[in-house]
């Protein structure tokens, strides 16, 4: 069986889609099956596409109406897609976030192989983001009535689509490989240990993932706590805006240090006292909670609904409204300094993981794949 997986987003930049996509391919090529990930060609890019990845036309960055970036496809000729297609003779194409344009839509138009769809994405509820789901309905009808199967990343996400669009929708979790989330094997960096506290954030800087509000959190619990650290661990927009936020108020031990590779990333969870997502909306699920559970970090983050699915039983012990600077820092403060709590999550924590490991839900899209490709 040959695969295509469709990213309809910078495949360069960090993102839980991106990763999960990634992950999925080497899975899936592990376990015998040909697999080529497409997405659109990133402006900026130069160079030869990565070994088993087709990139195609031009694409350039788009802010959607919940500020957070995607790449929009801007000159895919028809011909180029149809020649890929023609040579590659996939059996299954896997969209993922399948509304996003135009690339998945030019590349249902042209396919003749099975298609499923999995939508991550879980809009605001705010009238404004609903009358832009009301304003896209068509468009976004037009590409599910073009997919054999359609699946959402997590029953909120899975609610919100079968409203919008009137279909069934299975649920097949977003997930992670815990085989490298594994503390016992993780060697922390030397720099973040001692006896100042961490508070690891790791997302874009961009408005959707409250980098701000975490700021202004860190500003007030920086008043009581003297052994405290932050270390902003991505980048984006809001960057200048932030290190100036930092700069004007004289926050101590605020670190900002750009996009980290992989082996940096699960090394700074080993080396964190407490990770922080404060994402006041728009999430589907919640790969990072997954990702500090699964090192026994003890998290705070916001209250949206994606990451009160992840966090399940134990959703207010660890999630907080974030616009309440206030009570963002006092629940940090509580994460960081109460042994008692701390204790209780490192028991949850990694057993609850368990159940999104990568084989596990790679396999249920395995099924799918079969039972539709016969």
């Amino acid at each position: 069986m040959k695969i295509g997986i469709v990213c309809p987003y910078n495949l360069f930049r960090h993102g839980g889609v991106q990763e999960t996509i990634f992950a999925h391919q080497r899975i899936l090529k592990a376990r015998g099956y040909t697999v080529k990930i497409i997405s659109p060609k990133p402006l900026s890019f130069a160079g030869k596409s990565p070994a088993d990845v087709i990139l195609l036309g031009v694409s350039t960055d788009l802010n959607y109406p919940f500020r957070t970036k995607a790449d929009i496809s801007l000159s895919v000729g028809q011909n180029e897609m149809k020649d890929m297609l023609e040579r590659e003779r996939f059996d299954i194409l896997h969209f993922h976030e399948p509304w996003v344009p135009l690339f998945p839509r030019q590349l249902l138009n042209l396919s003749t192989a099975v298609n499923i769809g999995t939508f991550h994405a879980k809009w605001p509820e705010q009238l404004i983001y609903k009358t832009f789901g009301k304003a896209i309905r068509p468009y976004a009808r037009s590409i599910v009535a073009d997919l054999d199967y359609v699946a959402a990343a997590s029953e909120p996400g899975s609610r919100y689509v079968s409203e919008l669009l009137d279909r069934d929708v299975h649920i097949i979790f977003n997930g992670i490989d815990l085989e490298r989330f594994d503390p016992e094997r993780v060697q922390p960096l030397k720099k973040y240990t001692g006896p100042t506290k961490t508070i690891l954030y790791i997302n874009r800087l961009e408005k959707r993932k409250g980098p701000d509000l975490l700021m202004k959190a860190y500003k007030e619990l920086a008043k009581v706590r003297r052994d405290i650290r932050l270390v902003m661990a991505s980048d984006g927009d809001m960057r200048p805006k932030l290190e100036a936020y930092a700069a004007r108020y004289k926050l101590p031990n605020v670190e900002f240090i750009g996009f980290i590779d992989d082996e940096t990333k699960v090394r700074l969870y080993a080396s964190a006292d407490v990770y922080c997502a404060p994402s006041p909306y728009g999430e589907g699920f919640g790969i990072v909670l997954l990702e500090a559970m699964a090192m026994g970090i003890p998290y705070v983050g916001g209250d949206n609904v994606g990451y009160r699915y992840a966090s399940g039983p134990r959703a207010d012990d660890y999630l907080v409204d974030p616009t309440d600077t206030t009570a963002l820092a006092q629940r940090l403060e509580d994460m960081l300094y109460d042994s008692a709590k701390r204790r209780r999550y490192k028991r949850w924590s990694r057993n609850y993981a368990r159940k999104y490991d990568y084989e596990t839900i790679v396999s249920e899209y395995e099924k799918v794949y079969q039972r539709l490709a016969k």
